[in-house]
């Protein structure tokens, strides 16, 4: 056979193969991305999953705390209702909204989140806790969801207190 003829033979028969290569090249490579897109899907899917498992759990354990009667990460301040200045107290200083006289352990509170009579404890960020029963509330309390007024003989020593952070876990 001619040479020529053989060489363009040759070159024809190269000239598929890599044609053929390419083709399979252009496969594998979607191949390839069909793979990584089944495994985005996955993650997507997984993630999906998780978020409703954390979304189930945050609401299993506001339903456990409500349970409990306990209010999480609550703003407490100081009330002074024998202050001379009357700024502490919506009436008469020397009896609170259950008919008690203010004393230490006296709390104020919006009775319709912690009822009167209610033992509490407030667990301050530091570990300290202080002991008390819900015998008063006050205008601004009953304008909030959950704060927690605590009794202080003076104004001074309200102000020095000022207003924390703390855990209020309460028994009726």
């Amino acid at each position: 056979m001619n040479k020529r003829l053989i060489i363009f033979i040759l070159l024809m028969i190269l000239a598929v193969l890599v044609g053929i290569n390419a083709r399979l090249r252009d496969r594998t490579e979607i191949w390839q991305m069909k793979l990584q897109l089944e495994d985005v899907t996955q993650t997507m899917e997984e993630a999906k999953r998780r978020i409703e498992e954390v979304q189930q759990s945050q609401a299993e354990v506001k339903a456990f705390f409500d349970r409990l009667n306990i209010l999480p990460e609550q703003t407490v301040t100081y009330y002074a209702p024998y202050d001379s200045r009357g700024l502490c107290h919506d009436g008469t200083p020397n009896t609170t909204a259950t008919g008690t006289k203010p004393r230490p352990g006296t709390m104020a509170v919006n009775p319709a989140v912690i009822p009167y009579g209610a033992e509490i404890a407030v667990i301050y960020r530091d570990g300290t806790v202080e002991r008390g029963r819900a015998e008063d509330t006050g205008g601004m309390i009953r304008a909030s969801r959950c704060k927690v007024d605590v009794f202080r003989w003076t104004h001074d020593e309200a102000v020095r207190d000022g207003k924390k952070e703390a855990t209020v876990v309460w028994v009726w």
